[in-house]
């Protein structure tokens, strides 16, 4: 499930969490530290209730389309839960309802993500984790399910285009963002949707959904330690991009030769018909330029 949000990406997320989970002190004590695939961590540790709120912010929203197809930030955050390489879509929610755990996915100007709600017991709350990283990691943005969810978006989108306050906006947008990518909402169309395919999804996801891209907000009764194990346990199976590590560069030392060897002139051939003009017209010129030399020459031995 994939709710849309408009807004910039901050602190919000964060701040969310804490309301949801019922954290209402004055001084919340917020932790912040980075974890080994490159991911910043926020947590606030809250005893109130049972339960730990998560959510996973990526620098992938609707900023980060194309001009020539938006809207796959949307269709790929909502395909996250459609199915991974092991279970299918029903038997991820079947999970999550047996776990008693709220999933949804969400994707706005700026970012792109999940939340996962769940007891923090851990017969419950580890399997849960299970299922939130592997729809993660593992997606696999069925070919049924995009079509299923491409025909959904347009017909809320013409929908949305018989209410005036939606015209409006869009034709704000537009003018306020004519080439920028705040204004990818504002040029969401039949065919643009129409013209997305599993390919593009699969590139977004794989170029954007990152660990070193990732934040992740946790709120709840958890330690320290817990959070962290889980933040790991989140992120760990994400598609990290190949580095190409060059070898140091050594300059080459000056040996002596061994032996002597004879330098030979390369010749140089003309390979175009403009280039053997040029070469007959040089010939001409060097041998005009002889028979002057000579014929002067040999007039001063006569007269001599």
């Amino acid at each position: 499930m994939c709710v849309k949000f408009s807004g910039r990406w901050s602190l919000g997320g964060l701040l969310l969490l804490l309301c949801v989970s019922g954290v209402t002190q004055a001084a919340v004590a917020l932790q912040r530290w980075q974890t080994a695939q490159g991911a910043t961590v926020m947590f606030v540790e809250s005893h109130a209730n049972p339960m730990v709120d998560v959510q996973v912010d990526f620098d992938a929203g609707t900023r980060r389309d194309t001009l020539a197809k938006p809207g796959v930030s949307e269709l790929t955050a909502d395909l996250l839960d459609a199915g991974t390489r092991r279970h299918d879509e029903e038997q991820l929610r079947g999970q999550l309802a047996d776990l008693g755990a709220q999933f949804s996915t969400y994707a706005q100007d700026e970012s792109a993500g999940l939340r996962l709600r769940s007891l923090t017991e851990p017969a419950l709350l580890q399997p849960a984790l299970a299922v939130a990283a592997e729809m993660l990691s593992t997606p696999t943005f069925p070919t049924a399910v995009l079509q299923r969810e491409k025909q959904r978006s347009i017909e809320m989108l013409k929908q949305q285009e018989t209410k005036a306050e939606f015209l409006a906006e869009r034709t704000l947008s537009r003018l306020v963002y004519p080439t920028h990518p705040y204004g990818n909402d504002a040029r969401l169309s039949e065919t643009s949707l129409q013209s997305i395919s599993r390919a593009d999804l699969v590139t977004f996801w794989r170029q954007h959904y990152q660990p070193q891209r990732a934040v992740v907000s946790i709120v709840g009764d958890v330690s320290r330690e817990q959070a962290q194990r889980l933040a790991e346990q989140l992120l760990a199976g994400l598609f990290k991009p190949m580095v190409v590590r060059h070898k140091p560069y050594r300059p080459c030392r000056w040996r002596k030769p061994k032996k002597n060897y004879t330098c030979v002139m390369p010749v140089v051939r003309p390979t175009s018909l403009s280039a053997w003009r040029c070469s007959s017209v040089m010939i001409r010129i060097i041998s005009r330029w002889w028979s002057a030399t000579t014929f002067w020459v040999v007039a001063g031995l006569i007269r001599a």
